[in-house]
């Protein structure tokens, strides 16, 4: 997580660049307007998705900071399409980068201290922006044709600075074949009153609007491009998903998100989605903009949203949800009056209030994890964070997520109480007089050998299957470095 502290303020602009696209940039790259015949964001005009791919490949093509990659066909048989865009020396030497950041995901073992250090100081911050799962949500599709023609052509030292130290990583569109089924048929009745009807069939074929709840199963093939992507290809550190919402409330949403937390996820990651979510609505509220919410509306505890499946890759998974339009026919909101309106807008208002106040209510998980027992600040102190963890008590399981994260070969966490009712439910430990089952001996054993420390509320408790052979290899290889009545911390002497 050190990288991530680094670039903080670089992500923020970045970020911010990807929600908010501004004029300035110059270059050889035909301009989208250029090429399209108006303005991205004009009233009434929709770029289509064959349009996109074509400008896509054509920044590729004109510019050495693009390269245009295809991941295969849609369930439609569109191109599902990346961008990987930095700077020139940086996609030379794209592989070698690649390798950097899944040594730093533990693929093919943990680095050494040596190795995290250098890829700290000689790796780049990888970054993820995916848009318009949800087609009718289209506006972040329009904005990535902007997008790409500023960091493709723009000499600002806002974007050399970005360049020169992010790799980002586009997908213009996560579903394509509704991208083209809203265009069609928004087009189709533009003028008419019927130009913001919804398509009378879903948006995508086989899912529709749940085509976001699918990154634990991958049913569709636009799920696994992205696993593809995200897990075997590259391992972002940051992955923001671009969303819209409905018209008439805040004009965009940014992390965090509403309690409660989900106590599997490492607390890093919560406290990461807020510096980057209020370095965003710090940023936009810095340019004039209003409206900005957050800890409203969207759960930090659901496990189903796009992003939030990076979390458990210990990957900053962010989302924005931006005020809606009629598709692309302009929409005339007005100020709450008098009346019952007034109350409505005295609520809107109350929730930019609370935006402003900047009052990160998941500062809440240390606590909540902390309640378990009355001396985790002292074993917090004790035991680094990333460390492999094992606990011997049920109320304590919850806390090995305070300290264990996606390391490779950690103890899972588990209930050793409740696993070894399971396997004596007749004989639960604490009356236990036959000895326990050898292979789950061997399986405790095996706990053991992956941890950096073992916490006990009693040494040799009955809540482990201690035998005179498993107590014998604990006590040759662990090492009591605090105690108190009911808190033994043992360090592996390796």
């Amino acid at each position: 997580m050190k990288r991530h502290l680094r670039h903080a303020g670089l992500l923020s602009a970045t970020l911010l660049i990807a929600g908010a696209i501004v004029s300035g940039a110059s270059g050889s790259l035909q301009s989208p307007e250029q090429f399209l015949g108006f303005k991205v964001g004009a009233d009434n005009k929709l770029v289509r998705w064959d349009k996109v791919v074509e400008y896509m490949k054509l920044a590729a093509a004109g510019s050495d900071r693009v390269r245009y990659r295809e991941l295969g066909k849609t369930s439609g048989g569109n191109p599902f399409i990346a961008l990987e865009i930095s700077a020139p020396d940086t996609l030379k030497n794209l592989d070698r980068y690649k390798q950097m950041e899944r040594k730093l995901y533990f693929q093919g073992g943990a680095p050494s201290d040596s190795e995290r250090d250098e890829i700290f100081r000689q790796g780049k911050v990888v970054l993820l922006i995916t848009c318009s799962i949800h087609a009718t949500e289209i506006g972040a599709t329009q904005m990535s044709v902007e997008l790409v023609h500023r960091l493709a052509t723009e000499d600002s030292p806002e974007v050399k600075k970005i360049l020169d130290n992010v790799i980002f990583v586009l997908v213009p569109s996560l579903n394509p074949d509704g991208e083209i089924l809203v265009t069609d048929w928004f087009n189709k009745n533009v003028g008419t009153p019927y130009e913001a009807s919804p398509i009378p069939y879903l948006y995508h074929p086989y899912v529709g609007h749940d085509n976001n709840r699918d990154m634990y199963m991958f049913t569709q093939k636009e799920s696994e491009y992205t696993a593809q992507l995200l897990w075997h290809d590259w391992f972002p550190s940051v992955w923001l998903d671009e969303h819209q919402q409905g018209s008439n409330g805040a004009r965009i949403f940014v992390m965090p998100a509403t309690d409660p937390i989900n106590v599997n996820v490492h607390p890093l990651i919560y406290r990461w989605n807020g510096i980057l979510g209020q370095s965003q609505a710090a940023a936009l509220e810095a340019a004039g903009k209003e409206g900005i919410i957050y800890n409203a509306t969207y759960t930090n505890f659901w496990e189903g949203a796009m992003a939030w499946s990076g979390w458990w890759h210990n990957q900053i998974g962010l989302l924005t949800e931006v005020a809606s339009a009629r598709i692309a026919a302009p929409i005339d909101q007005q100020r709450a009056g008098s009346g019952r309106g007034a109350q409505r807008g005295a609520f809107l208002v109350g929730l930019a209030v609370i935006a402003l106040a900047v009052h990160q209510q998941v500062k809440a998980d240390d606590a909540y994890l902390a309640g378990a027992y009355d001396d985790s600040d002292v074993v917090a102190a004790i035991v680094p964070i990333g460390s492999c963890v094992v606990f011997d008590q049920p109320d304590r399981v919850l806390l090995a997520n305070r300290f264990t994260s996606a390391r490779s070969g950690c103890p899972p966490v588990t209930d050793p109480y409740g696993s070894y009712l399971a396997a004596d439910p007749a004989d639960p430990p604490p009356r236990q007089k036959l000895p326990p089952p050898a292979a789950y001996v061997e399986q405790w054993r095996g706990y053991f050998d992956a941890s950096d420390f073992v916490v006990l509320g009693v040494p040799f408790s009955s809540y482990l299957p201690w035998t005179s052979e498993l107590e014998a290899y604990f006590t040759a290889r662990f090492q009591l470095v605090y105690n108190t009545s009911r808190t033994y911390v043992y360090v592996h002497a390796r």
